[in-house]
């Protein structure tokens, strides 16, 4: 192993005297590379091969040419280039095929590869390791991607990344990526063509005139489409095709190839919502009016039968709306689109087609001083349509919180019934904390005298819900009442299940907010919690030993510590 390492540092010399003549590195950094090249040669020849190896010497070489690079860019110096440059990417690049070869199904790699030999320019050498990674991954449709599309737009050969493509669908035919990644490269080929006729000052028709390329009349596009639809003959499928046309940097150049796309979602997929959303949003993303937008949902909505794609297409007409950046802002209600949205709302409620969780964005967007008949009107009829949803029910109730109108109006027991009356045909534990904590609020802020039998119909006898239930209570009862309202109840339920420790920590909390301590009390406390959690949390007996130095009792200390020994 040592006469390898000898002969390949001896096959370095050259380059290195060259890099310390031309003065791109001193004679000790010339020393460094020297002995760190052949730290790296001795691991790289062991018997048994390591990846890490491997790439740390990558790493380090092509650290070493990108110093090399600057420092050239630094000086303004180009003698010697192709000596020292090139003898380090060739290091380099044979290192790679070494990877490669001994551990051909990391892809990883030989990404890495493609990606110095694409930054170097090595454009030959490149082609030759994209089939070759093709070869080592032919399941992998993403690598025959990659090869095809460094061929084109790298190696600059459409020719050869055309052939990859066909190839790779040979081996998979209903690869949507694939498809997808053809149809691109083929208007990009299309889009580099004129561009170069246009700095040779021909136009694009005395092209084809001239050499009969049906490249460039979009012949090939089209056949590619063609290809791509009778495949995968799919709603999604042939508009991603229409969204990758967008993505061109001239997408008005491929008109005809959208408008293509377009009559085929037209006509053989009419029935589904993603077309009109498709279209609507392509629409707005290429700056058409908002009429125009709103016309291929409008459009969709009065083509498509079935009530679940109706109710998507609608759920993506809103948000459509929604992501235009001048109703984002929440200021102008009164604008073009904050209408449009209001009439859209209406229009789906009135179909029965909008979703549950659009109801509380369209009453936000109303004024409840004006239109609290209306909001009622509606929260009424979708609550008719959606009869479990905790949304609708929670709007319900602030609207009766919240509104002067007396005849929607509520008593506070009028509306805890209509609470327990919403919540009946669901699941308690699937009734959120935040609407619970939202009747508490209410009813501590109206009428006290509610707030116990409240949370006696709210336990469920589900021990994480009943926690809780039981903590957020306490904590309302403490507003309300005051401590000797909580003491009472701690003591009525300190030892009752479930157990819980932020039930204890809690009281803590409320006694130490007193001016005067009731050390007694806090003691109590501390008492029923390690009863209960001192065999296996050591915070609480800490805390109580913290207690007893700073507040309490000192001599306590020694016997407490003793207790925590034994009960841990």
């Amino acid at each position: 192993m040592a006469e390898l390492v000898q002969q390949s540092m001896e096959q370095m010399l050259p380059e290195l005297e060259q890099l310390e003549r031309v003065q791109i590195l001193s004679a000790e950094e010339v020393k460094q590379v020297i002995k760190r090249r052949r730290r790296f040669e001795y691991k790289v020849q062991k018997q048994t091969k390591k990846k890490e190896d491997y790439l740390s010497y990558i790493e380090y070489e092509s650290s070493l040419l990108s110093l090399v690079t600057l420092r050239r860019d630094k000086i303004g110096y180009d003698f010697k280039k192709n000596e020292i440059d090139y003898c380090i990417s060739r290091r380099i690049n044979k290192l790679f095929r070494i990877l490669e070869h001994r551990f051909a199904n990391d892809t990883k790699i030989w990404m890495s590869h493609v990606e110095f030999l694409k930054n170097v320019d090595w454009k030959t050498e490149l082609s030759k390791i994209c089939r070759r990674f093709i070869q080592a991954h032919t399941n992998n449709p993403e690598v025959w991607i990659t090869a095809a599309k460094y061929e084109l737009e790298v190696v600059g050969n459409a020719d050869s990344s055309r052939k990859i493509m066909l190839e790779g669908l040979r081996f998979h035919p209903e690869s949507r990526d694939l498809f997808k990644e053809y149809f691109r490269l083929e208007m990009i080929y299309v889009d580099l063509l004129k561009k170069r006729s246009n700095v040779l000052g021909i136009n694009g028709d005395d092209i084809n005139e001239e050499t009969r390329d049906k490249v460039l009349d979009g012949e090939v596009i089209v056949t590619v489409l063609k290809m791509a639809i009778e495949a995968i003959h799919e709603t999604d499928f042939v508009a991603s095709l229409l969204n990758v046309v967008s993505t061109m940097e001239d997408p008005s150049c491929f008109q005809k190839i959208r408008d293509q796309i377009v009559e085929i979602l037209k006509q053989d997929f009419q029935q589904h919502y993603l077309t009109w959303d498709t279209l609507g949003r392509e629409a707005l993303y290429n700056g058409q009016p908002l009429s125009v937008v709103c016309k291929h949902y409008e459009d969709g909505l009065n083509t498509i039968k079935e009530e679940d794609e109706l109710k998507e297409l609608m759920e993506s007409y809103i948000e459509t709306l929604e992501s235009i950046p001048s109703l984002l802002d929440g200021k102008d209600l009164l604008s073009s689109i904050g209408i449009k949205l209001l009439n859209v709302f209406e229009i789906a409620h009135k179909k029965k087609i909008l979703k549950e969780n659009f109801y509380s964005e369209w009453i936000s967007l109303l004024n409840p001083k004006e239109n609290v008949s209306q909001i009622s009107t509606i929260i009424s009829e979708a609550r008719t349509q959606y009869p479990t949803s905790i949304s609708l029910l929670r709007e319900s109730l602030a609207l009766s919180l919240r509104t002067d109108d007396d005849l929607l109006s509520s008593t506070i027991g009028d509306i805890i019934q209509r609470y327990f009356d919403g919540i009946e045909k669901v699941d308690r534990r699937e009734v959120p904390l935040e609407l619970l904590e939202f009747m508490f609020v209410n009813i501590s802020s109206r009428d006290g005298s509610y707030l116990h039998d409240f949370y006696i119909r709210s336990r469920s006898g589900s021990p994480s819900w009943d926690k809780s239930v039981r903590l957020l209570y306490f904590d309302h009862l403490y507003t309300v009442k005051g401590i000797q309202a909580i003491r009472g109840f701690y003591d009525e339920n300190k030892y009752d299940p479930p157990f819980d420790m932020d039930f204890h920590l809690k009281a803590l909390e409320f006694e130490n907010l007193c001016k005067k301590l009731n050390k007694t009390r806090i003691r109590s406390i501390y008492e029923a919690a390690s009863d209960q959690f001192g065999k296996d949390n050591i915070d609480i007996w800490l805390q109580l030993i913290d207690f007893e130095t700073k507040k309490g009792k000192s001599a306590e200390v020694t016997s407490i510590g003793t207790r925590a020994e034994n009960s841990l």
